[in-house]
């Protein structure tokens, strides 16, 4: 009985196998296959599309498509108007970088219960948002996105919405479910954390004073009051429905409660604006009070609100580029966001090359430069390495006086942005250390920039969990948890071997015994201190106790190791002794220590 129902669960099994095989070779006959669901909607469904083969054997039409896009499909029943006009409004708009990339389209047909062709459906192919919407971006957040990244987002927006209106359409729903996250090369100026707001959905667009179409379409939500008031609607409609975007984009929340119903929504709407936090910034502020003006003939364009941006935008875009939220303090001075507006070829030359959002290392008038000159002569030697933060470039600018004259030099640096932190805070979060797995991909990134730094004739002098910033990184192999450890702060580094430079520097906690004993400090004494910083990773504790006073700690340093916990692997414990060699000429290399640790062999 059991071989038969085996048996039986077996041929249907192969028979459904067989029936799916039959239904994407019926797709298959018009030289696509449709893929997974990935939206419905009035229209119809979206969904994922694959187009198999080489370029060289597909139908003629399909030859230039990449190999995976989506499809938005009117089936039989439905209104195949909405997707009509959408295909009229991407051909007219042409390829932008701000607007969701159309393809073509074609027309198959619904297969019927008998196996025969059914009604017609209508295919429109576009770019595939990987990247999901706006509006999955903002939810995820939770409490809205940094102002610097809704700006970056703000301007792509406007730019697309800036063509949409040039080519006399209004799109008539703008919202965040409408702009899709495209994936983007980090170099692209339009996108941030790896990703481009894009302009999709034109299905209830329309021509700009068409005097044929005044019914008023879109979501309540995001509507003017023009259309609530007046039932009009056009491109000024388009820039309210923006304000509210990114004022949804600035807080996480709608402009508007969704509890209320549509009577008391209306009723807001007509005689309300959004409240605006106090928490934004003055330029945030203006830019919103414009797209909410509530005359329509007085409310900015997008060509307007461009220009708005640049013009009102921080002092520092007078030199190519804008200062944005304030990321840390130090000795030195301050790092912050840095954002490079506009299109690489409408930039500056030494910007061109730049990402759109970066850090930006700044010793300011009355602090010493010296140490910001330090790191500039380090990056340049060490170049580029997927183990080292990365360095762009620098400049100056000035301070402004009270008088709104300038003042002193402000020396820049221009550095990757890390926005996974630093390892200090991701250790922290843990509260009782990484999995020995996480700690050990991170160490050998740790090895392989300081065997970098070391064969370039340096040393660090200040590795610490604070130094070591962690990066996102799509499935780079240094990497864990979608972020990879990269070095960072050579403020304090010295050449090796330096007679001049006798003076000890660095954290006192992560201080070798020769750099307190003997006051000397060599590639050996950047060893000793990753030491200090693996044992950190592993037990979520410094190695040596914080609250101790200099002379007790330095007196420990003298003549202790740190203790390593008895739950750690040996092959952990066995890499954490090499680090804490007493004797600097006996401690082994950053090349030595890497290469002793195979990738097949468990732990360190």
């Amino acid at each position: 009985m059991i071989m038969k129902k085996r048996g039986r669960e077996e041929k249907e099994k192969n028979s459904l196998g067989k029936k799916q095989r039959s239904i994407y070779r019926r797709d298959e006959e018009w030289g696509w296959m449709r893929g997974k669901l990935l939206g419905v909607g009035g229209y119809g469904s979206v969904s994922e599309a694959i187009i198999p083969g080489e370029a060289r054997s597909r139908p003629p039409q399909f030859k230039d498509f990449p190999s995976l896009l989506a499809v938005k499909s009117a089936h039989p029943g439905s209104s195949y108007a909405d997707l009509i006009m959408e295909k009229v409004v991407y051909t007219s708009l042409g390829s932008s970088p701000h607007i969701l990339k159309f393809y073509g389209h074609d027309h198959t047909f619904s297969e019927e219960h008998d196996g025969n062709y059914g009604g017609i459906i209508y295919n429109l192919f576009l770019e595939n948002a990987l990247g999901g919407s706006l509006s999955g971006l903002i939810e995820r957040t939770k409490v809205g996105l940094l102002e610097s990244q809704a700006r970056v987002h703000t301007r792509s927006i406007l730019k697309g919405l800036e063509l949409i209106h040039h080519k006399g359409f209004v799109h008539c729903d703008i919202k965040p479910s409408n702009i899709l996250m495209v994936h983007c090369d980090d170099d692209n100026p339009h996108g941030v954390d790896g990703l481009v707001a894009k302009i999709a959905d034109f299905g209830l667009s329309k021509r700009s004073n068409d005097d044929f179409e005044k019914r008023v379409r879109g979501t309540s939500l995001y509507l003017s009051p023009e259309s609530v008031c007046e039932e009009t609607q056009d491109q000024a409609s388009d820039i309210w429905a923006l304000g509210c975007v990114v004022l949804e984009m600035l807080t996480g929340s709608t402009p508007w409660d969704v509890n209320l119903g549509q009577e008391e929504l209306f009723s807001k709407i007509s005689t309300e604006t959004p409240s605006l936090p106090s928490y934004l910034t003055s330029t945030a502020q203006d830019f919103l009070l414009e797209c909410f003006t509530r005359d329509p003939n007085q409310r900015p364009s997008a060509q307007m609100l461009l220009n708005h941006s640049n013009k009102e935008a921080y002092k520092d875009e007078e030199w190519g580029w804008m200062r944005g939220k304030l990321l840390g303090v130090g000795g030195y001075g301050s790092v912050s966001e840095a954002i490079i507006p506009g299109e690489a070829r409408s930039r500056p030359p030494q910007f061109k090359d730049f990402p759109s959002l970066l850090a930006v290392k700044s010793a300011h008038p009355g602090s010493s430069y010296a140490d910001l000159i330090m790191e500039k002569v380090v990056y340049t030697s060490l170049g580029s390495s997927p183990h080292i933060l990365k360095f762009y470039g620098h400049d100056h600018t000035f301070s402004e006086e009270h008088d709104g004259n300038y003042g002193g030099i402000i020396y820049n640096l221009f550095l990757e942005n890390a926005l996974g932190g630093s390892l200090s805070g991701l250790i922290e979060r843990t509260k009782v250390g990484l999995l020995e797995s996480q700690a050990r991909v991170h160490t050998r990134s740790i090895l392989k920039g300081l065997e970098l730094i070391h064969h370039k004739g340096f040393v660090h002098c200040d590795i610490k969990p604070s130094n070591i910033l962690m990066v996102h990184c799509d499935d780079n192999p240094h990497g864990v948890d979608g972020l990879v450890a990269k070095i960072a702060d050579f403020g304090l580094s010295k050449r090796s071997n330096d007679d001049f430079e006798k003076r000890v520097r660095g954290t006192s906690l992560y201080l070798s015994p020769e750099s307190v004993c003997e006051e000397t400090q060599d590639q050996a004494s950047d060893i000793w201190a990753l030491g200090c910083v693996v044992l950190e990773m592993l037990t979520g504790s410094t190695p040596w106790d914080v609250n101790l006073g200099q002379e007790e700690l330095f007196s420990k340093i003298s003549t202790e190791t740190p203790s390593l916990p008895s739950y750690l692997t040996s092959t952990a414990q066995d890499f954490l002794l090499e680090c804490f060699t007493r004797d600097p000429n006996q401690r082994p290399s950053a090349q030595i220590g890497f290469r002793r640790r195979r990738p097949r062999r468990r732990g360190f």
